[in-house]
């Protein structure tokens, strides 16, 4: 507490003790029997505005150490405080609060920011006739930690009426100290010079100037705007260049990218006993060159890991069902034209470089996109009518030629790209190669998504690095077979069985061409397909937006979040496997259940947004939020029905103190 607010404690001591005792008009001490960590009280001081209907409250919160509880903006898990008084109060227009200073709090890597001990809030009360007699009457919902969290609902009830409010001393001086804590707005010796926002970076950058000198500063940025009270933000760097505070944070949202260019934020800064609360517009701009702050976040994974992940991802890509028709053709031309055991290395080699080279051409792409500003992400291009028919017009035609129904006379330059004929040529097993690559972009394996989300949001170096990584993943079983050629000679020699088997791949590029037809058709033809839809589901699947799980969270329902689109196959598997099939498929139709649906088959902006802001570039993706998980429960790319039901248990489930006021 600096000297000037002192004499002010002080001052109003003295006054105060020239009045009549009154008796305080508060609320007994309210403390939960399941979770006695915790007080609260509310108390009216006898502080008022007759000229403003406003009258001076302060609510008191006592936490047992090491209890905390959370600021307005309370960080990544806190949940800020809040009072519902809106249904059972009389003659009260608005309850504002005021926030003292907070503290920043660590805990394994998640910062949040809040207090710790005993806290008071000042509210400013606004009534609608000065001469009624007024109640407020609601709960107030607490968030006190460890290092576990419980949420309590606590009950308070207080009537008077305002013109008969006088001051007590004892509840004036309470209340001074904790008007001395607030922030001086505007203050005098403290300005805001800078604050950019990068919209690429999803960073805000803010400088605050001092006109004497920084000492120990603590800086937060937050904002009152209605659409940006759930921001996440997370302090990445602090540091003092003269008189010169600059703070770097990194800012997301759970539902979708937020833009701040031209917003209003506020910043809170403290430094001994300065404590200041400061307002700005946010301007597009570059940050300053420095040294990377995300990069000594030891919480994000490293790139060796992600290199890992990147390579077994690429591998696992070989087994699924885009994928795995390709290598079987592959095999295939060996029994069909058996060669020697170079010929074989070569062709296999050349497919495997197509299939490295065409992942670095996925990475060229993305970069393109990137720097146009364009959405990115895996698959992307199966949104893409053109691209959808292309593909099913080659699958047709090698389907076609696999049977051997009919023989297709194709132009010399064509053939080479229908390498599966048996034809000899390096570039045509090249070309076979990139075929491959381009069948598997709309499967999402295991791994893969955690490498592909870390690239794109990476530097374009990394961003390449894992790609060529994904594409040496995928080309494993090519290289194997390189390796030791003679693996080759293990395969049975042609005969009568070899139609068979030209039949069965025959089939399986059809039915794959005609599922590109489907995604074609549905591209075309939007309201058809979203028909079909409606008949083949009993779950009543609602839009993705924000709105729709807002309200959803906000009638303390658990939402089950479903992205997918027509042309990926593990979100199709995902759906006819699990989401359609019991138990999940009852548990989705259960009342306290909400289910979304995205679609990400034609291009999208609102799911892009929603897929970057939690660090996804791609589908399946799924989440489950609830009373017990306001976070959201991200559930693995293959789903599997324990996962499902375990996720919405669990965001169902909230752990709350139960009510009883001492």
């Amino acid at each position: 507490m600096n000297i000037q607010n002192l004499i002010r404690v002080l001052a109003f001591a003295v006054a105060m003790m020239l009045l009549p005792a009154q008796a305080q008009v508060s609320t007994s001490w309210v403390q939960l029997k399941q979770h006695d960590a915790v007080q609260v009280r509310l108390l009216l001081p006898g502080k008022t505005d007759s000229t403003e209907n406003t009258v001076h409250g302060l609510l008191q919160v006592k936490l047992t150490e090491p209890w905390k509880t959370y600021w307005r903006t309370p960080g990544e898990g806190g949940v800020p405080p809040d009072f519902s008084w809106q249904d059972a109060s009389t003659n009260v227009s608005n309850i504002r609060w005021q926030f003292p200073v907070p503290q920043r709090f660590s805990v394994q890597g998640i910062e949040t920011v809040g207090y710790q001990g005993d806290v008071s809030f000042p509210w400013l009360i606004d009534v609608a006739d000065w001469q009624q007699e007024t109640t407020i009457k609601g709960t107030l919902t607490l968030a006190s930690c460890t290092d576990i969290c419980v949420i309590s609902d606590f009950p308070l009830e207080l009537s008077f009426t305002p013109s008969e409010l006088t001051a007590d001393m004892d509840a004036m001086f309470v209340f001074e100290q904790a008007q001395s804590r607030l922030p001086h707005v505007n203050h005098p010796l403290v300005g805001v010079s800078r604050m950019i926002w990068s919209a690429q970076q999803q960073q805000l950058e803010v400088s605050v100037t001092h006109k004497k000198a920084w000492q120990q500063p603590r800086l937060f940025v937050d904002s009152l705007h209605p659409d940006l009270t759930d921001l996440a933000i997370e302090q990445l760097e602090q540091r003092v260049d003269g008189n010169t505070l600059t703070a770097r944070f990194a800012i997301s949202h759970w539902l979708e990218l937020p833009d701040l260019v031209g917003e209003q934020m506020q910043v809170t800064v403290a430094d001994q006993t300065l404590q200041a609360e400061l307002s700005s517009q946010v301007s597009a701009g570059s940050l300053q060159a420095h040294d990377n702050p995300q990069s000594t976040n030891t919480d994000l994974p490293s790139l060796g890991v992600i290199l890992g992940f990147a390579l077994l991802g690429g591998f696992i890509l070989n087994i699924m069902p885009c994928v795995l028709p390709v290598l079987g053709l592959k095999l295939r031309s060996i029994i069909v034209a058996p060669a020697h055991q170079g010929a074989i290395r070569k062709h296999f080699i050349a497919s495997a470089l197509g299939i490295v080279f065409s992942f670095v051409l996925l990475a060229v792409m993305v970069m393109v996109l990137k720097a146009s500003g364009q959405a990115i992400g895996w698959g992307i291009q199966f949104q893409n009518p053109y691209f959808v028919g292309f593909m099913a017009l080659v699958t047709a035609i090698f389907a076609i030629s696999v049977s051997g129904l009919w023989r297709i006379q194709l132009p010399h330059g064509l053939q080479q790209w229908v390498a599966s004929r048996g034809d000899n040529s390096t570039l045509g097993h090249f070309v076979q190669g990139m075929f491959a690559t381009l069948l598997a972009t709309p499967c999402t394996a295991p791994f893969l998504g955690t490498a592909v989300a870390f690239a794109l949001a990476a530097s374009n170096l990394t961003l390449m690095l894992v790609f060529m990584v994904l594409g040496v993943g995928m080309a494993l079983p090519w290289l194997l077979v390189a390796a030791w050629p003679q693996l080759a000679t293990k395969l049975p020699k042609p005969g009568a069985w070899l139609q068979w088997v030209n039949r069965v791949f025959a089939v399986l590029l059809m039915l794959t061409s005609l599922w590109l037809v489907s995604i074609l058709v549905s591209q075309i033809m939007p309201n058809n397909a979203a028909a079909t839809e409606v008949n083949t589901e009993q779950t009543q699947w609602q839009t993705l937006s924000g709105q729709a799980i807002a309200q959803a969270l906000a009638a303390n329902k658990v939402v089950f979040v479903d992205v997918t689109a027509d042309w990926c196959v593990t979100c199709q598997a995902n759906k006819y496997n699990v989401l359609t099939q019991q138990p999940v498929a009852g548990a989705l139709q259960q009342e306290h259940v909400v289910a979304i649906r995205g679609d990400w088959t034609r291009p999208n902006q609102r799911i892009t947004d929603f897929l970057k802001a939690n660090g996804r570039y791609g589908v399946p993706f799924n989440q489950v939020y609830g009373p017990g998980a306001p976070e959201g429960i991200i559930l693995p790319v293959i789903l599997t029905d324990q996962a499902v039901i375990e996720a919405l248990n669990q965001a169902a489930s909230p752990q709350r103190g139960t009510h009883e006021a001492n």
